[in-house]
């Protein structure tokens, strides 16, 4: 980061997550094995780096870092050999071809052209509709009877820093289109049965053991590709202190002061 003479950046991770959702419910992303290959096929930590300048980290759960239940999987290493091979397995030893919505900015745009390629290297077409913004929501919020989707690159967050918000709203039944942002209308019933638990329970340790248990059967369901957690970045004066800067990219200055 280029800053100015007493300027400095201030870098932290965020409760925010760039993904990339998959109808599981129609071919070819029906297939979890389809699903799984389209992770492997993705090198991250390149992604990471080119779309994000470094500032942001790889996701390895469903639910980013700083959120409570927040439980690290066995990451999907890159491997496009092995992508293929799970290609072959579901019955796409040729690829095959798909569409994705994302929005117009520039890192939208440049993350799509770098899985674009990757993909490519496995034998997968992805076909890029960048969309202006209130375009893409009412395309992604149809219900499944009505809607095209098949993928895009969007984002998510965790607005109250607890993984049942990030649980409920991106894999629950209840969360499919148009009623929120289940976007790749996923449903699995252990899943749902632990989110319910989380709910019905007050005891913190217990609902980190049940949050912990959804995300490995998520993680390994893959009803997305898990690309990454943007950093939140903030440029503040030297004189400044007491600013606390919040995963959801609040602001805490009630004991900020000027030396």
């Amino acid at each position: 980061l280029e800053m100015i003479a007493g300027v400095s950046a201030v870098v932290s991770e965020s409760t925010f997550a760039r993904i990339f959702p998959l109808n599981t419910q129609r071919p070819p992303f029906d297939d979890v094995r389809v699903r799984q290959a389209l992770n492997h096929a993705i090198n991250k930590e390149q992604l990471v780096a080119v779309a994000a300048q470094g500032y942001a980290t790889v996701m390895d759960s469903a639910v980013p870092a700083p959120v409570f239940g927040y439980a690290p999987q066995e990451p999907y290493e890159y491997d496009p050999e092995l992508a293929r091979e799970l290609l072959a397995q579901a019955g796409y030893e040729d690829g095959f071809e798909f569409d994705v919505l994302t929005y117009t900015g520039e890192e939208y745009r440049t993350v799509g052209h770098v899985m674009q390629q990757m993909f490519a290297q496995v034998g997968v077409t992805m076909n890029l509709m960048p969309t202006e913004r209130g375009a893409l929501v009412d395309m992604i919020f149809q219900p499944l009877e009505e809607t095209e989707f098949e993928a895009g690159i969007v984002g998510a967050s965790t607005q109250t820093g607890d993984a049942d918000w990030a649980l409920t709203v991106s894999f629950s039944r209840e969360s499919w289109p148009p009623t929120s942002n289940n976007w790749s209308f996923y449903y699995n019933e252990r899943v749902q049965e632990l989110i319910e638990a989380g709910r019905s329970t007050g005891d913190m340790e217990e609902r980190e053991r049940i949050y912990a248990e959804a995300q490995e059967i998520i993680w390994n369901d893959a009803p997305w590709v898990f690309l990454f957690s943007p950093d939140n970045i903030a440029g503040q004066v030297d004189e400044l202190s007491g600013v606390h800067y919040v995963p959801d990219r609040s602001l805490d200055a009630r004991n900020a002061s000027l030396d």
